[in-house]
C-alpha cells in the first residue's frame, strides 16, 4: 500500500493578546520605542499608530498617502478635543 504524506499543519495567525487588552496608550508608547531608532521607517510608524488609534488613512495605493491621510485625522481629533 502507498504510505500517505503527513498533512501539514494548519497555518495559524499568530495573534498578540496583549495587543487587544493593553490601552491606547500603552500601545502606542511601545510603538514609539519599536521605531525610536529607525527614522528611515517614518510612513509605517504613522500607519502603525493609525491603526491602534482606530485611523486606516483611507482606500489609497500609495503608503506615503495613506500616513498623510492618517496624520491629517489625527490632528483633526487633536483641535476637536
Amino acid at each position: 500500500a502507498p504510505k500517505m504524506p503527513e498533512p501539514q499543519p494548519p497555518e495559524l495567525e499568530l495573534f498578540d493578546l496583549d495587543d487587544c487588552f493593553t490601552d491606547t496608550r500603552t500601545r502606542l508608547v511601545r510603538l514609539g520605542e519599536k521605531y525610536a531608532d529607525d527614522c528611515n521607517n517614518l510612513t509605517e510608524y504613522i500607519l502603525e499608530a493609525g491603526w491602534i488609534l482606530g485611523i486606516d488613512g483611507g482606500c489609497h495605493e500609495e503608503e506615503e498617502v495613506k500616513a498623510k491621510h492618517v496624520l491629517h485625522d489625527v490632528a483633526k481629533m487633536i483641535l476637536q478635543s
